[in-house]
C-alpha cells in the first residue's frame, strides 16, 4: 500500500475522525488509509480543536483551508530563505533594491525584481525587521505603481491658445505677453517664462 505523502481532503478527514472513535492507534490509521502515520500525527497535532483539544473533522479542514491560503499570500522573499538573507544583508550593507535586483543572479543564482524587495520591507515581515530603515530614501508606507495618480497642474479659467486675437498672432502690436510653462516629473519645481512684443504697431 502506498504511503507517499500527499495533501489530506475532507473524506480523509472524517475517516481518521471514525477510526479515532474505534479506538485505533495512528500508526493502524495511517495503514488504513494509506497515509504514513507522521501524516496522521501531524495532522492531529496541528489541525485538533483548539477549545474542544479535540480531532474534529469539519474544524480541521477549515484550519487547514485557511493555512493553504495564507500560505500563498507570503511574499517570494517569505518563502525563500537564501534568497531572503542575501536581500537583507545587502540592504544591511546599504545596497538599493536595484542594486541588489543586478547582482543577485550573478552572486546567489536566484532572480528578484527590485519591486518585489520593496513590497517585502513595506510588508509586515519587513517592518518588524525596521528594513526600511536602510533605504536611502524610504516613505511611511509603499504604493504600488500602478495605483499612482498623475498630479497635472491646470490654468483655471484658460483660453485655448487657438482661440487668441488674430492681432495677437501677428506679434505687430506692442504690450502683449506670451507664456510657457514646464513641469519636471522627478520635482516639484516648475518653470514659467514670459515674453512681451516689443515691437511697436
Amino acid at each position: 500500500m502506498s504511503k507517499k505523502y500527499k495533501h489530506l481532503n475532507q473524506k480523509d478527514r472524517d475517516r481518521i475522525f471514525e477510526l479515532l472513535r474505534m479506538g485505533k492507534t495512528q500508526k493502524d490509521i495511517g495503514n488504513i488509509i494509506g497515509r504514513h502515520k507522521s501524516t496522521i500525527s501531524r495532522e492531529l497535532n496541528r489541525n485538533k480543536h483548539k477549545k474542544l483539544k479535540t480531532y474534529l473533522p469539519d474544524s480541521a479542514e477549515k484550519k487547514a483551508v485557511k493555512r493553504k491560503i495564507k500560505g500563498r499570500k507570503r511574499s517570494y522573499l517569505e518563502k525563500d530563505f537564501k534568497l531572503r538573507e542575501y536581500v537583507i544583508e545587502k540592504l544591511k550593507d546599504d545596497w538599493s533594491p536595484k542594486q541588489i535586483e543586478g547582482r543577485v543572479k550573478t552572486e546567489i543564482g536566484k532572480y528578484i525584481n527590485y519591486e518585489s524587495i520593496y513590497q517585502y520591507i513595506y510588508s509586515l515581515a519587513g517592518r518588524k525587521q525596521n528594513l526600511k530603515h536602510f533605504l536611502k530614501k524610504s516613505h511611511r508606507i509603499r504604493r504600488k505603481k500602478n495605483n499612482r495618480k498623475i498630479n497635472k497642474s491646470r490654468i483655471l479659467n484658460r483660453i485655448d491658445i487657438d482661440l487668441r486675437s488674430k492681432i495677437v498672432e501677428k506679434r505687430k502690436q506692442f504690450g502683449h505677453w506670451e507664456g510657457d510653462s514646464m513641469a519636471f516629473q522627478a520635482h516639484k519645481q516648475q518653470l514659467a517664462t514670459q515674453t512681451q512684443n516689443a515691437k511697436a504697431g
